[in-house]
């Protein structure tokens, strides 16, 4: 039987019954003594050290037998306790979190121009099925509620809400310049038809100083850059190559066809939902805008269902502001989509699909050095 050095779940047999103890390969194993000849590193309990020099209890020595009253059992159960409730509670904390985002998303779809009657009638029922696993998600408060039970329904409810994420990415919008459209489908403010001057960061690989104030946009920006990064588990190079392709690291930067605005350009309906507005964000330290591109790409990380430990890609971390909710697909659009018409600047082989891999690319040229945060 082999135990890990953490959980040591087989030890308790150890004191019981003729067993002995090998880290022989590395690992720690635990066995009958009958099974098994003596190998190296192995440590034998009193009574296997009888049976294996006596000969399985044929002669030689022997020891009475033990009784050392190990309810086996109760044991176990205090062993499985604290991960159960560690299971229950992400498990809680992720269904919450994909709840909130699609009800975010789906109320900013309602308020679009784009989305066609039928798509309404079908976003109207979407919240009320959301609203349902919300209760759900609140019965689970029940204090007469095991871990156990509320990791097997919480499962189950994860299950539910992924359905309607499923349902809710078939939406589409017909309009590529309304807001709503740009907020569910995050256009990039259309790369096609325009583009910040990004040249006033340096380049990948480059020496060369941003031209931006050094005071907001030195080195403790990118530290906290950096910080981020780590916690939605991504290259902070990747972080800010997507600024630097978003905005030109300009927290301040507005897309004059639209109200796109900040680091990442965020809208107005994004903002609302951030629980902020793009005047305020234009108005924020830099620094302080950063706390709001954190909580963006943390909840479109879980709602695109990538697990909290998943190491994003340059593709899938711009996926993310692109088409959200679709950024866990290799093809984000093709030909004939509104996302697709919107952006057609990002198909750089011309072959009719924008993909992650793509997008991956413009991130990667849109790298910047770390001595441009330094004066």
């Amino acid at each position: 039987m082999a135990i890990s050095p953490v959980g040591m779940a087989n030890m308790c047999y150890y004191c019981c019954l003729p067993m002995g103890i090998s880290s022989y390969g590395g690992d720690i194993q635990v066995y009958n003594v009958g099974e098994y000849t003596q190998p190296f590193f192995t440590t034998f309990n009193p009574m296997a050290q009888a049976e294996f020099l006596g000969g399985g209890g044929g002669g030689g020595i022997t020891v009475p037998q033990l009784n050392l009253n190990i309810d086996v059992d109760a044991l176990a159960d205090a062993m499985w306790a604290p991960v159960i409730e560690n299971l229950a509670l992400s498990n809680v904390n992720s269904n919450n979190q994909t709840i909130a985002t699609l009800k975010t998303r789906l109320n900013s779809l309602t308020e679009s121009e784009g989305v066609s009657d039928g798509d309404k009638t079908t976003i109207t029922q979407l919240l009320k099925e959301l609203e349902e696993q919300e209760k759900a998600m609140k019965d689970l408060e029940d204090e007469s509620l095991t871990n156990d039970d509320i990791y097997a329904k919480s499962k189950e409810i994860s299950k539910k809400i992924t359905e309607i994420s499923k349902k809710a990415s078939k939406i589409t919008v017909s309009s590529a310049a309304s807001d709503s459209t740009n907020n569910y489908a995050n256009e990039s403010q259309g790369f096609s038809s325009f583009n910040y001057a990004t040249n006033s960061i340096s380049s990948a690989g480059s020496s060369g100083r941003a031209e931006l104030s050094s005071s907001e946009y030195g080195p403790k920006f990118l530290e906290k850059v950096k910080q981020i990064a780590q916690r939605i588990n991504c290259d902070y190079k990747d972080l800010l190559g997507v600024m630097n392709s978003e905005s030109g690291i300009n927290a301040s930067a507005k897309n004059p066809n639209g109200s796109a605005t900040g680091l990442i350009q965020f809208i107005e309906s994004t903002a609302r939902g951030l629980g902020t507005t793009t005047a305020q964000l234009r108005r924020m330290k830099p620094i302080k805008q950063l706390d709001y591109v954190e909580k963006y790409l943390a909840q479109n990380k879980s709602a695109a269902g990538f697990s909290s430990g998943h190491k994003l890609s340059a593709g899938e971390l711009y996926a993310l502001i692109f088409l959200p909710a679709r950024a866990s697909r290799q093809v984000l659009a093709t030909r004939g989509e509104t996302y697709y018409s919107a952006n057609r600047g990002l198909d750089k082989n011309k072959d009719g699909k924008i993909t992650k891999d793509e997008l991956g690319n413009r991130v990667i040229s849109k790298r910047v050095s770390d001595t441009s945060f330094y004066a």
